[in-house]
């Protein structure tokens, strides 16, 4: 059977490769969707992690030993809410990019919500926000379902879920931010996590695991690369990305990527982004928004892209490694009162 619990350290250097791509396609790439690419990695992430933890959790319960669902609300909120909600006062506060004007759908996290009716990211400082969002609104749900539907209808609920995101790409037009930020529209992302948890419990992963990823990923690069309209190059790299990193994932989390991958993903540095990447994502916008205010500075970093990405990447580390260390470790260490599962 393949690898269910433990710290597996490929995981977090997929975080750092997915906050990388968010940081490159917002301070360097924006006329890209390297970007959104990036938040699709976070999300077979979350939904390959999310969905072992809760099974751990319902095979205990089922064995007699108590594993209370609150636990996992709270542990997700010790984990979250310190950071955001630490931000979003000081934004209040501050009222930067006038975000009072709409701070009670940030207040409850229904920011993608909100941007899908105004059909604009309000404010745009906020505008990463959605996928957050998003995140929060798969964790009020998705527990009741994996652990209070019958097991032989979990695998159908998964594939509902990729069919549902599907079905709203032939409807919602393109240029529609609802398109982005509708919580169904990332179900396949998401769901392409849960089910690679679902088939690591049953087993040991093909051999043509490997193979069939990098095919897949050569693909996906080859189609990313094409000078495509932005609209078809969203929709085809949604329909590649999520089978992919779930590829990947499942490759990383069995431990059966190339070597060099593998050293890779395991790199201290790399490690270490993949560790904070949650502030990184947090509040890189913010960055974006100060160096842009620099005036002078601002000029120059217009026409010099990439050089903006590696200043603003640089300082939002030292944010997000301030933010770690001062606010959200302690705060998470709080969970060891809380164990699940």
């Amino acid at each position: 059977m393949g690898m269910v619990g433990g710290y597996r350290p490929q995981l977090d250097g997929l975080r750092a490769v997915a906050v990388t791509l968010v940081l490159l396609g917002h301070f360097a790439l924006d006329r890209t969707v390297i970007g959104h690419v990036g938040v699709r990695i976070f999300f077979v992430l979350s939904g390959y992690l999310i969905t072992g933890i809760l099974l751990q959790a319902r095979d205990a319960r089922e064995a007699g030993q108590a594993q209370p669902l609150r636990h996992f609300y709270i542990r997700r909120i010790l984990r979250l809410w310190p950071a955001y909600y630490l931000l979003l006062g000081v934004a209040l506060i501050a009222n930067i990019d006038n975000i009072r004007s709409v701070a009670p759908w940030h207040l409850v996290q229904a920011s993608n919500i909100l941007f899908a009716w105004r059909n604009a990211f309000v404010p745009p400082v906020t505008a990463h926000w959605w996928s957050l969002a998003v995140e929060e609104q798969f964790y009020l749900v998705w527990p009741l379902v994996v652990f209070f539907l019958p097991r032989r209808w979990l695998v159908p609920a998964i594939i509902a879920a990729i069919g549902m995101a599907n079905v709203g790409r032939a409807f919602i037009p393109m240029d529609d931010i609802a398109y982005l930020t509708l919580p169904f529209m990332s179900f396949d992302a998401l769901a392409a996590g849960a089910l690679v948890t679902v088939a690591e419990r049953r087993g040991p992963m093909p051999g043509w695991l490997l193979p069939g990823t990098l095919l897949l990923g050569a693909i996906t690069l080859v189609v990313l690369l094409l000078p495509l309209p932005f609209g078809l190059n969203l929709h085809l790299s949604e329909a590649l990305t999520a089978p992919l990193f779930a590829g990947l994932v499942a490759l990383a989390a069995s431990g059966r990527s190339p070597s060099w991958l593998g050293r890779v993903l395991c790199w201290p540095p790399i490690l270490y982004i993949g560790r904070i990447s949650y502030g990184v994502y947090l509040y890189h916008l913010f960055i974006l928004l100060a160096m842009w205010k620099l005036d002078e500075t601002a000029a120059f970093l217009a026409h010099h892209r990439m050089v903006m990405f590696l200043i603003g990447s640089a300082a939002t580390i030292i944010v997000a490694t301030a933010s770690w260390y001062m606010i959200e470790r302690p705060i998470n260490a709080l969970k060891r009162r809380y164990p699940f599962p």
